[in-house]
């Protein structure tokens, strides 16, 4: 049986390596043009030490920042694009951090038939290599 398409619903990149969680803020963002002051303004942060950082912006896109992983993710797929060029000019800035693993995922709802019912819906994860250097 052919499996029915898949919709994206959460597109997201996770890295793993060494990180310095504390300068991942709103702040050092717009500082470096990746976010407008705006936008590094009205962010929502949920936490910043030294061992973790999470913030979230544009209302949809959370950064979370661990000493050994940095996981940019959107709740809707409006943001795959603000997702992938802040992972990007975070890493560009911060060419030394090293990197030892990289993925871009994304969640994804498909309704597939059952036979009592007709329909359900359900939720799952997808990987998707995107084909970037690290």
């Amino acid at each position: 049986m052919k499996p029915p398409p898949c919709e994206i619903d959460s597109p997201s990149v996770v890295l793993v390596g060494h990180f310095n969680p504390k300068i991942f803020q709103p702040g050092w963002l717009a500082r470096h043009d990746l976010l407008s002051d705006d936008v590094a303004k009205a962010a929502i942060i949920d936490i910043v030490r030294p061992e973790v950082s999470v913030f979230t912006v544009h209302d949809d896109v959370r950064f979370g920042v661990e000493l050994d992983r940095c996981i940019v993710e959107a709740k809707t797929p409006r943001h795959e694009q603000t997702v992938l060029a802040l992972t990007q000019g975070c890493f560009t800035l911060l060419e030394h951090s090293p990197i030892r693993a990289m993925a871009s995922t994304a969640r994804c709802t498909s309704a597939w038939p059952t036979r009592k019912r007709g329909i359900r819906s359900a939720t799952g994860s997808h990987r998707k290599a995107r084909g970037r250097d690290c």
